[in-house]
């Protein structure tokens, strides 16, 4: 990940100037989640550097700052498996903190550890309406990605489920995606374990060769 140079902040955190200052570099778009989940795992990757590319200006108390979304796809993406996130009354900006996500995301990695440690400098972990519209873009963008996929469903449900003002309302979705993908891979596998198993001996039954060769 690239590392940048940031500037500390001088401003106030509820400060909702920032939000008519702020505008869009490019659209947040992620392309349709595959049905085959083999490529589960390379389209999230790639998302990582979507999100990394897609990237909202914002003019604080003194200056522009440039501000990607990683960090909210990160915090949904490697988010503990089978363990809600912070629920949206518990939800505080004051307390987010890239130790806290990194305590809560035990499969990021080294670089995206820190990029986190980076990103907590800016707007986005200081205001919560910077950082809510910024879910909102994110909860889009995979409500759309999905929309055709036979997970479709339960993301709909799910979704239904999460307020307009939820402070994690993107991250929030997308641990739900990466959970659905988790349950339905436990139980591939419960599947085809047996079935893998069976493999040798069937080879050696129809080519009448050991089961070494």
């Amino acid at each position: 990940l690239k590392h940048r140079t940031i500037a500390k902040l001088c401003v106030r955190p509820d400060d909702s100037s920032a939000m008519s200052q702020a505008s869009d570099s490019s659209k947040l778009h992620f392309p349709s989640f595959p049905e085959d989940s083999l490529e589960w795992v390379p389209w999230f990757q790639q998302q990582l550097k979507a999100s990394n590319a897609c990237t909202l200006r914002v003019k604080n108390a003194d200056n522009w700052e440039t501000i990607s979304y990683l960090s909210l796809y990160i915090m949904g993406y490697r988010w503990k498996v089978d363990t809600a996130l912070w629920s949206a009354d518990e939800a505080d900006i004051k307390k987010l903190t890239a130790a806290e996500i990194i305590k809560n995301t035990p499969t990021a990695t080294a670089q995206e550890q820190g990029f986190l440690k980076e990103d907590e400098k800016l707007f986005h972990f200081a205001n919560a309406r910077v950082h809510r519209q910024m879910q909102v873009t994110l909860r889009t963008a995979i409500i759309d990605a999905v929309r055709d996929h036979a997970f479709f469903s339960e993301i709909d449900i799910f979704d239904k489920t999460i307020g307009p003002l939820d402070l994690y309302q993107g991250s929030r979705l997308l641990a739900k995606l990466t959970d659905l993908c988790t349950a339905h891979l436990r139980r591939a596998k419960k599947t085809l374990l047996p079935e893998a198993m069976n493999i040798p001996s069937d080879i050696q039954a129809n080519g009448q060769i050991t089961k070494a060769e």
